[in-house]
């Protein structure tokens, strides 16, 4: 007796169909740190700062938007990792210097962190760590991270703190750590797989074929 198969083939072939990438900001649930004030959390060389965030979804992370200002003429240190330092459980999964010349001076400036070379995944509802800090060791600070919605001069402040995290920072580079009392504001983008509406479409057509032939299948004798 001959089965039929080619509904069957026709849903996998569906099912193998590509996915279209999406990136997503992934902040939408955020809320600003203050409606009315600012503040600036200077960090550099002895005193390090970190925020820690959960991400709602899950995917890959394409870059950090933070609002840093640079001082002094030192490189930033950026390290990103799972877990809390604050807390012990601090896995750290990579760390890179950004030249001086691509931090602004301005204070609420933007400034973009690229991260979709190294093909991070992050898990919705685990908990990631973002650790700033000067490459240089010395005993003042290098760096400001602007906090608040609009500063004095009027500048917006378009990044919000993050939920479901906190922040904390270190005046011994690294080696205790203390909590902060406002987050420190950064926007996170993540991409995600998501089936295109034609996609979802045939893939409900081909389950419904093989719903369909399952039925019209004889018994066997």
């Amino acid at each position: 007796m001959r089965i039929p198969f080619a509904p069957a083939a026709a849903a996998i072939a569906v099912l193998a169909m590509p996915v279209q990438a999406s990136s997503i900001d992934v902040d939408t649930l955020y809320t600003k740190a203050d409606s009315s004030s600012w503040n600036y959390s200077a960090f550099g060389r002895a005193t390090w700062i970190s925020q820690s965030f959960t991400p709602g979804v899950s995917g890959t992370l394409d870059r950090i938007d933070l609002q840093i200002r640079r001082t002094q003429s030192d490189d930033l240190r950026f390290r990103f990792g799972s877990g809390e330092a604050i807390a012990g459980n601090y896995v750290e999964l990579l760390t890179f210097d950004v030249p001086a010349a691509d931090v602004p001076t301005t204070l609420g400036g933007f400034f973009s962190v690229d991260l979709s070379s190294y093909g991070l995944q992050l898990q919705a509802g685990s908990l990631y760590s973002v650790i700033l800090s000067s490459t240089q060791t010395g005993s003042f600070g290098q760096f400001g991270w602007t906090i608040g919605e609009i500063t004095s001069g009027g500048v917006e402040i378009s990044a919000p703190a993050y939920a479901g995290g906190r922040a904390f920072g270190s005046i011994d580079q690294g080696v205790t750590w203390g909590a902060r009392g406002v987050d420190r504001p950064l926007r996170t983008w993540m991409t995600t797989a998501v089936p295109e509406p034609g996609t979802w479409a045939f893939m409900l057509a081909g389950f419904g074929l093989v719903g369909m032939a399952a039925r019209r299948r004889p018994l066997a004798a």
